[in-house]
């Protein structure tokens, strides 16, 4: 369904074969009226992890990755943990 493109959504209501997709404020999305297509989907899991990190501090965070650690850093405060 292409309309559901690049959106983030929360999957609600897991059956052995249905979902719900929300908004992030809640709200039930209705695809009925939705093309489905022949392609290949893609969802991925948004994680959502607890910093250190104030929220102006948030444009100054620099990150990298190995496998399935990620480091964040910041140039004005270092936090170890």
């Amino acid at each position: 369904m292409v309309l559901l493109n690049g959106n983030t959504f929360i999957v609600a209501g897991v059956t052995a074969n249905t979902y719900t997709l929300t908004d992030l404020f809640g709200n039930v999305i209705n695809t009925t009226s939705y093309v489905p297509t022949s392609l290949v989907a893609l969802a991925q899991r948004v994680y959502t992890i607890t910093s250190p990190y104030q929220a102006s501090e948030v444009f100054g965070i620099r990150y990298t990755q190995n496998v399935n650690q990620l480091y964040l850093c910041h140039q004005t405060i270092q936090h170890m943990s």
